[in-house]
């Protein structure tokens, strides 16, 4: 039996360009008997296989359990293997645990069919789904429970049954509700895809915001075009130079990645041979893997945060929770005052997305704006995005080189501190 490994794991989990896995296959553990990992076309789980103790009401033997532990993908192999070790204790011990599992599943329908649920109830029941998901970005899955919640107090019907919520409380809301534009669409999103969850979760026969004619419902704003300066991103670099994620903030000024993708980067997506970094397609908004050639004073920067022992899973830049850092509207109204655009109006003031503006706008004159695309990771369609497959890395290199010469000189930053190297990391 081939001895796994958290590394023979993640090569049983690699992904093809269409976003499924590679190699379906199932692979027993060496350590844990009946653990084993189970990869199929779309979705990978840990199992552990049993046999309960005792005899069934017939009297005849239990037949083998497989039990599933979890998502291999969120899972790694330690957490498996503790989990089965768990589930094997408690059979020893005369339990059951699938049968128990699924009796208390069962349960908690039949109590939801039997007793009314207030939208009050349901929407924690929605914000509690919402935290279990892989995706999209921890972030925006707070952002979706946040305005969810805010659409339930100001329609006030957290003590009403999930079914009357009524169309006309819908449309009263969005032509009464103060605040900007876009938060009000935010907030009739977030509603109809809380609507979507209870209709999926068999509360409410169809979605009421679905029957608000289009013309009623919020419109799009304005597509932002704000364009940083080489200067005024200068006085972003040196803004952030006492803040706790001062790495992640000028890393991101250095490659044009969007914040989740930077934000969750783990020590496994880099390359420090080849001077890159390989997002996986799960983490990339247009699903597919992303290769990113690093500046030298980008590389630099991981260079000195890089632990003495990097764990492949572990984030290159923490917060302080250990988490995804996720507190960017506090950090930006910082550094908006520090550079003076505090009282600046919305479409003049400068956001972390808006690297990725400049970065094209300032290289659209040295370099193809194909390769400057990709650079960004955009999805690509008509001829460009199914005959042109080519990744152009050399010119992805000399954009990126050039870029970060442009915005800080040729030199690597000297304000890189070595960061504490934990053998345990």
């Amino acid at each position: 039996m081939t001895k796994m490994t958290q590394t023979t794991v993640g090569a049983l989990l690699k992904r093809g360009p269409n976003g499924g896995f590679i190699k379906p296959s199932v692979t027993l553990d060496h350590e844990v008997g009946g653990l084993r990992l189970v990869v199929g076309a779309r979705q990978a789980t840990w199992t552990v296989d049993y046999k309960p103790h005792g005899t069934r009401e017939d009297g005849r033997r239990h037949a083998k359990v497989r039990m599933t532990l979890g998502d291999a993908m969120t899972m790694p192999l330690p957490d498996a293997r503790t989990a089965a070790r768990a589930v094997k204790l408690e059979v020893a011990q005369g339990g059951n645990p699938h049968a128990e599992k699924r009796n208390a599943r069962a349960q908690a329908i039949a109590e939801r069919a039997v007793k009314p649920m207030t939208l009050g109830l349901a929407v924690n029941a929605y914000e509690r789904d919402m935290l279990k998901r892989r995706s999209p970005s921890e972030a925006s899955r707070r952002q979706a429970i946040h305005y969810a919640k805010k659409a339930v107090t100001l329609l006030g019907v957290g003590e009403l049954a999930v079914d009357r919520l009524h169309l006309a409380a819908i449309r009263t809301l969005i032509r009464t509700m103060d605040g900007s534009a876009a938060e009000v669409r935010h907030v009739y999103g977030a509603l109809s895809r809380f609507c979507g969850f209870m209709l999926e979760e068999g509360m409410i026969e169809a979605n009421p915001c679905n029957a608000l004619p289009r013309r009623h419902r919020p419109k799009p704003g304005k597509a932002r075009d704000y364009v940083p300066s080489l200067e005024e991103l200068r006085k972003v670099w040196k803004a952030v130079e006492g803040e706790p994620m001062r790495d992640l903030a000028h890393f991101l000024l250095l490659t044009p990645l969007r914040l989740n993708e930077a934000a969750s980067l783990v020590w496994g997506e880099i390359d420090f041979d080849h001077g890159w970094i390989k997002i996986p397609a799960e983490r990339m908004k247009n699903r597919q893997e992303h290769q990113l050639p690093l500046s030298k004073q980008a590389l630099a920067i991981l260079v000195a945060r890089r632990p003495a022992h990097a764990k492949p899973d572990v984030l290159v830049f923490p917060s302080g929770e250990g988490k995804p850092f996720d507190g960017w509207n506090r950090l930006l109204t910082r550094v908006r005052a520090a550079i003076g655009q505090g009282d600046a109006p919305h479409d003049a003031r400068f956001a972390i997305h808006d690297c990725r503006r400049s970065f094209v706008s300032h290289l659209a004159g040295k370099f193809d704006v194909d390769a400057l695309d990709q650079v960004l990771a955009h999805r690509r369609a008509g001829v460009t995005g199914v005959y042109q497959k080519s990744l152009r890395m050399p010119e992805r290199a000399k954009a990126l080189n050039l870029w970060a010469d442009l915005l800080l000189g040729d030199a690597v930053p000297d304000n890189i501190l070595p960061f504490a190297r934990r053998d345990d990391v």
